[in-house]
């Protein structure tokens, strides 16, 4: 059984874990996609990898926005192609609210989120 994102709206399934609702509509009408830790006993990881990315002369901009809110988050980054080249990381939780980010990409064929689980339900990220 793998381990993959869920496309959600509104607020996750589990108590004491964010998000509560999406980011740009600020209620049930607009969706995101996440990471679910309801049956997390042991560390688990999911990876998206983007679509292959057009080559700008001066590089390109990834926006977009994290919630990383709970006891049990373990980690989120963003790496290029082979989860080698680490663009940005974040550990533990984050606090309740969306955070925005905006990476700067050179050279980037691919981007990938890996976001990873602790041992506990209130670790969606």
């Amino acid at each position: 059984d793998q381990f993959t994102w869920t496309l959600g709206n509104g607020s996750t399934p589990n108590r004491g874990t964010g998000p509560f609702e999406d980011h740009s509509t600020g209620g049930r009408s607009g969706q995101y996609i996440y990471i679910n830790s309801d049956r997390s006993s042991e560390t688990q990881t999911a990876v998206l990898r983007s679509p292959q990315l057009p080559k700008y002369e001066t590089g390109g901009c990834l926006r977009f926005w994290v919630s990383m809110y709970g006891l049990d988050v373990q980690s989120l980054k963003v790496t290029k192609e082979d989860l080698e080249y680490v663009l940005w990381e974040a550990n533990g939780n984050q606090g309740l609210y969306w955070l925005p980010l905006s990476l700067h990409l050179q050279n980037a064929d691919f981007v990938q989120l890996q976001a990873e689980t602790g041992k506990g339900p209130r670790g969606d990220i």
